[in-house]
C-alpha cells in the first residue's frame, strides 16, 4: 500500500457561480417563496430574492423590538407564515436565509421553525449576528441571518410557521446562545460564542479561539438589575455591567511555556429558547492535552446561572509546570475584584478568608481541598474594579458550585477537587491596579504530570448574584425575600447550592443526566418524580417519535393538570430534531419555586393522558409472600399476616413509591402506613380491610378480605399433614420434634409472634429431631415443618426463667 499526500486550496469568489459552477447548487430559482406576518401586525413580506451564486432564497424581515430597553414589550412575539412551493417534479432543497437589517434585540433573542399549526417542529436555524461598528471591514455593521435548508419534494407545497420573540418565550424570559461575529471591533477573524436571558445584553461570552478577550469565558453579566444604587445610569431591560471572567484549562508545559488551544471546533446544538447547548472542543497546541466542554444557559426569572460540562483527557505523557482546570476569574479577563472569599459544601460554610490582592501574578494560597457534597467558593463582596460608581458598571457576587468531579491522575483516581486563589496584574484589570484574585481548580497537590489516558470530569455551576435587594427588578418572589435576608453573604449562594440539588427518579423510565435533567421516554411518554430545583428547572425529554400537540402534566397537591406557561399559545416548549437517531427532544422548564422557599415535591408526566396509580394485592405469612388476591385465608392464633400492598404506575410495580397511606376495617378500625400487620392474625380480625393511598394529589384505594380457615386441632393448623409431637410443650431451652416414621427430608423454621425468622434446620432421614435455643424470652412461638407432604404449623410455648 502507498500513501499520498495532498493539500487542497480554498478561496472566495464573489459572484459568477451560478455560471461557472453549474453544479454547485440545485437549480432553485423555480422555487416559489412567500410569506406573510400575522403577529404583531399583519403585512405581506415583499423583498424576497433569490441569489444563484449562493443558492440562497433571501428574506427580508421586519424589525420589531421585543423588548430591549423597553419593558412594556416584554411578551413580544413575531409570527410569520411561510409558503414553499416546488413546481418542478423534482426534490429540492431549498436554502433559506432570514435577515435583518439593521437588526433588532440582537443581544438576546429566540427564533423557531414551527410546524403550520404552531408546534415547534425541531428544524434548526442556523444563526449569526453582529452589532459592532467600530471598523468598516468585510462584515461589520448590523445585522442578523438565519440559515436553514429544508427538502421540498416535487410538486409539493409545504407551510410552516416562523416564530421570533425577544425577552420572553411564554411567560418568563428566554435563553439563546449564537454565534456573534466581532468583525465590527476589528478582529477579522473572530468570533464570540455570546449566549443571554431575555434581550438585555450579554450574560455569559465565550470565546475559545482566544482571538478575543484571551478567556475562554469573557462577559459575565448579573440578569434583571440595575446600578441605580450606586449612582448609575442603567435602567430596567437594557445592558448592565461586566463582572467577568471564566477560563479553563490553564496549561504551561514542563518548561513553563503556556500552550493554548488549537483545532478548536463549535457546535450549537441547541440555539434556544428553552435550555441552550453549546459545545467546544480543542486539542492543545502541543498535542498532548484534549479539552471538551459544554455549557448551558436555561429559561429563567431570577439570576444568570451558566452549566459547565468540562472534560480534560491526556493523549500522551506530559509534564506541566502550572495547570487549572478551572478558574472563576482568570489571568488576564478579570473585572470582578473580590473582597471576601467563602467557601463550603452543601451542610455550610467551611471556612472564609480576605483574599491576597498583592499582584504576583502567582498563587497566593496553598491548594485547599473542597470536600463534601456540592462543594462550592463564593467570590463575594466583589467590586467592578475599584467599586461602581457611573455608567452601568455594578457590583455583584460570584460563586462556583461543583456539581460531580471526577479524576483520574497518574492513573490514580482521585474525586476531591482542590483549589487555589491567584492574583493577577496583567490585563484588563492592570490600568485599575486592583490586582484581582482568580479561584483555580487546580490537580491534587504533588501532581506534575499527566499519564496516557489520565481524565478529568467536572460538572461546574456559575452563578451571577446582585449584592442587595434594591438592585434587582424582577418578578420572583423567592428571590427577592432570600435577597432581602442574605445579601451581600454566601448564604445567598448556599441556598442555591441546597435547593439546587436536583433528585429526580422514575418507576419507568431511565435518565440520561440531571444537570440538565434529561429522561429517556418509550412510546412517546415519560413519567418523572422531581424534588428540589430553583426557578425555572429544564427537563430534556428524548427519543421522542413525534412532537405534534405535545401535553406535559403535573401532579403536586392536586392530582394530573397541564402545564401551561403560554402567552400567545404554544410559546412555552422547545423541539429539536436529532440527525443521528431520526429521533426529537423535547424541552420543558418547570417551575419549581414554592412558597417560602420549601422545596417541591413534583410528579410529571408527558404523555396524552396521564397515569392514575394502582394497588397491586399482596399478602405475607411469615414474611413469605402468599397471595397476590384480595382475598386471604388464614388460621387463627398461628398465622402471622401482613398486608402489604404495592404501587403500580403504567404496568410497573414502584417499590420506591412515595406518598400518604390510611386503613379502615371492621368494628371503625383506622391505621396509617403501606403495611399492615397481624402477629398473630386471630379470629376477630376477620372482614374487609380497605387501603387508601395519596400521593401527588391523586388518590387510589384496594380492599382486602380475611376469611378465617379455622384449625382441626391444637396443633397440626394447616392441613393435618404431618403426625408429630413437639415436648416437653411449654418448653425452656429446647424441644425434640418427633414424627410417626422416618422423614427423608424435612425444614424446620421457629418464628416469634411478629412473624420473624429465629431457627432454621434441616434435617434428612430423621425421625426425631430437637431445636435449642437459649435466651428467647417467654411467649408463644410457631414451629413450622415443610416436606414432601406439605406444611404444617404448630404452637410452642417457652417459660423460662
Amino acid at each position: 500500500n502507498e500513501s499520498y499526500e495532498i493539500s487542497l486550496i480554498f478561496y472566495a469568489i464573489t459572484s459568477g457561480w451560478s455560471a461557472s459552477y453549474s453544479t454547485i447548487f440545485d437549480q432553485e430559482d423555480s422555487i416559489v417563496v412567500s410569506a406573510n406576518q400575522t403577529a404583531p401586525y399583519a403585512s405581506t413580506l415583499t423583498d424576497i430574492s433569490y441569489d444563484a451564486d449562493q443558492g440562497v432564497h433571501y428574506v427580508s424581515l421586519p424589525r420589531i423590538n421585543m423588548g430591549y430597553f423597553n419593558c412594556g414589550l416584554v411578551d413580544g412575539q413575531q409570527r410569520i407564515d411561510f409558503e414553499l412551493t416546488n413546481p418542478s417534479s423534482e426534490e429540492r432543497r431549498v436554502r433559506l436565509c432570514l435577515f435583518r437589517e439593521p437588526n433588532v434585540n440582537v443581544t438576546g433573542f429566540n427564533s423557531l421553525i414551527c410546524n403550520g399549526n404552531g408546534d415547534p417542529s425541531g428544524l434548526p436555524l442556523q444563526i449569526s449576528k453582529n452589532w459592532h461598528t467600530t471598523t468598516s471591514q468585510l462584515f461589520s455593521g448590523s445585522w442578523i441571518n438565519e440559515y436553514t435548508e429544508i427538502i421540498l419534494p416535487g410538486n409539493t407545497t409545504m407551510n410552516f410557521q416562523y416564530k421570533s420573540t425577544g425577552a420572553k418565550w411564554g411567560e418568563t424570559y428566554s435563553a439563546s446562545s449564537h454565534q456573534l461575529s466581532v468583525a465590527g471591533v476589528g478582529i477579522a477573524r473572530g468570533g464570540w460564542l455570546e449566549a443571554a436571558l431575555g434581550t438585555f445584553g450579554e450574560s455569559i461570552t465565550h470565546s475559545p479561539d482566544y482571538e478575543f478577550g484571551k478567556t475562554n469565558g469573557a462577559d459575565v453579566r448579573p440578569f434583571l438589575v440595575t446600578n441605580q444604587a450606586y449612582g448609575g445610569t442603567s435602567s430596567q431591560c437594557g445592558w448592565t455591567g461586566n463582572v467577568g471572567g471564566i477560563d479553563m484549562w490553564v496549561y504551561y508545559d514542563g518548561s513553563n511555556v503556556r500552550r493554548y488551544q488549537s483545532q478548536v471546533k463549535t457546535d450549537f446544538k441547541k440555539y434556544s429558547p428553552n435550555l441552550t447547548e453549546t459545545s467546544v472542543s480543542a486539542i492543545s497546541s502541543d498535542e498532548k492535552l484534549k479539552l471538551d466542554y459544554t455549557f448551558h444557559l436555561n429559561r429563567s426569572d431570577d439570576y444568570n446561572r451558566i452549566y459547565y460540562r468540562v472534560k480534560i483527557k491526556a493523549l500522551d505523557n506530559t509534564a506541566f509546570n502550572r495547570f487549572d482546570i478551572f478558574q472563576l476569574g482568570g489571568d488576564i479577563y478579570n473585572i470582578h475584584n473580590t473582597q471576601q472569599v467563602a467557601y463550603g459544601n452543601d451542610t455550610g460554610r467551611v471556612a472564609q478568608f480576605v483574599p491576597t490582592n498583592d499582584g504576583s501574578n502567582d498563587y497566593t494560597t496553598v491548594a485547599m481541598a473542597l470536600e463534601g457534597s456540592d462543594p462550592w467558593i463564593w467570590a463575594g463582596d466583589g467590586l467592578n474594579y475599584t467599586g461602581a460608581t457611573s455608567g452601568i458598571d455594578i457590583d455583584c457576587n460570584n460563586g462556583l458550585i461543583i456539581r460531580d468531579y471526577k479524576g483520574v491522575f497518574n492513573g490514580v483516581p482521585n474525586d476531591t477537587p482542590y483549589f487555589r486563589e491567584r492574583s493577577s496584574s496583567q490585563g484588563f484589570s492592570s490600568s485599575h491596579g486592583t490586582n484581582p484574585t482568580s479561584y483555580c481548580l487546580v490537580p491534587p497537590p504533588g501532581v506534575t504530570s499527566f499519564s496516557t489516558g489520565d481524565s478529568i470530569e467536572l460538572l461546574a455551576e456559575v452563578v451571577i448574584l446582585p449584592k442587595q435587594a434594591v438592585d434587582y427588578y424582577g418578578t420572583n418572589q423567592n428571590f427577592t425575600n432570600a435577597l432581602t435576608a442574605f445579601g451581600n453573604s454566601f448564604e445567598l449562594l448556599l441556598r442555591e447550592v441546597k435547593n439546587n440539588q436536583i433528585k429526580a427518579a422514575s418507576p419507568t423510565h431511565a435518565f440520561d443526566s440531571i444537570y440538565p435533567l434529561s429522561v429517556q421516554t418509550s412510546n412517546d411518554e415519560a413519567l418523572l418524580d422531581l424534588h428540589g430545583g430553583v426557578g425555572y428547572v429544564p427537563v430534556v425529554f428524548t427519543e421522542l417519535t413525534e412532537v405534534d400537540d405535545p401535553n406535559l402534566w403535573v401532579a403536586e397537591d392536586s392530582c394530573w393538570q397541564l402545564v401551561d406557561q403560554s402567552v400567545h399559545g404554544k410559546d412555552y416548549w422547545q423541539a429539536e430534531y436529532n440527525e443521528n437517531t431520526g429521533l426529537f427532544d423535547l424541552i420543558y422548564n418547570v417551575n419549581q419555586d414554592r412558597v417560602g422557599d420549601s422545596l417541591a415535591k413534583t410528579r410529571y408526566y408527558l404523555g396524552d393522558t396521564p397515569p392514575v396509580p394502582e394497588l397491586v394485592t399482596q399478602s405475607m405469612i411469615f414474611g413469605q409472600p402468599v397471595s397476590d388476591s384480595s382475598v386471604v385465608l388464614v388460621h387463627p392464633g398461628v398465622d402471622s399476616l401482613t398486608l402489604s400492598p404495592q404501587v403500580s404506575i403504567l404496568g410497573v410495580v414502584d417499590s420506591n413509591a412515595i406518598g400518604s397511606w390510611s386503613w379502615t376495617g371492621p368494628s371503625g378500625f383506622t391505621s396509617t402506613g403501606r403495611e399492615l400487620n397481624f402477629y398473630p392474625v386471630i379470629l376477630s380480625d376477620s372482614g374487609t380491610y380497605t387501603v387508601t393511598y395519596v400521593a401527588h394529589g391523586c388518590s387510589t384505594s384496594v380492599s382486602f378480605h380475611i376469611v378465617p380457615q379455622l384449625p382441626t386441632d391444637d396443633l397440626s393448623l394447616i392441613g393435618r399433614v404431618h403426625d408429630v409431637v413437639l415436648y416437653p410443650n411449654p418448653a425452656a431451652d429446647q424441644v425434640a420434634i418427633e414424627f410417626s416414621k422416618i422423614q427423608e427430608f424435612a425444614q424446620i423454621d421457629l418464628f416469634d409472634n411478629l412473624g420473624r425468622l429465629l431457627l432454621k434446620k434441616d434435617i434428612e432421614s430423621i425421625q426425631t429431631t430437637q431445636l435449642f435455643f437459649k435466651q428467647l424470652s417467654r411467649g408463644r412461638y410457631t414451629i413450622r415443618i415443610k416436606t414432601e407432604q406439605g406444611t404444617s404449623m404448630h404452637h410452642l410455648i417457652i417459660q423460662n426463667e
